[in-house]
């Protein structure tokens, strides 16, 4: 994301010579194009929290990004949006067109497979351990 910010500041600090000048275009460039971005992932980073917490898709709201994507392991039709998502070169609303696939997907019944490592469980037992033990870290690590 900062490469494209980056450039169009750049590009406005060339054709303007007052810098003064440049800030609302760039905010407004920015409002535009970066902005989206950080609510995609504020949404996604919230949703996930949600999940970790043991709740299940959410199929009341819009899909976050992150379940669209993991949606096209069963629906390869979704793929066709995610190179420019993925690439950040089409904004994250280039998803649109395909959530009605995830969703359908996830109205199946099918959920992605959870990456391997603790469970939520697993990691709130051990902080407990370590606070129980005065929140020191043992010689074992734990």
């Amino acid at each position: 994301m900062a490469f494209p910010q980056c450039s169009r500041l750049l590009a406005l600090l060339d054709a303007e010579a007052d810098p003064a000048l440049v800030g609302e275009p760039f905010d407004a460039w920015c409002e535009d194009n970066t902005l989206p971005w950080v609510r995609d992932h504020i949404r996604v980073d919230g949703d996930q929290i949600r999940r970790w917490q043991g709740g299940d898709v959410d199929l009341t709201r819009p899909l976050p990004s992150d379940l669209i994507l993991a949606a096209a392991r069963v629906d390869r039709r979704i793929d066709r949006a995610a190179p420019g998502y993925l690439g950040m070169v089409d904004l994250p609303s280039c998803l649109d067109p395909v959530e009605p696939l995830a969703r359908a997907v996830y109205e199946s019944g099918w959920r992605p497979t959870p990456d391997p490592g603790p469970t939520r469980d697993e990691l709130v037992g051990l902080i407990e351990a370590a606070v129980d033990r005065g929140g020191r870290i043992a010689a074992d690590g734990w």
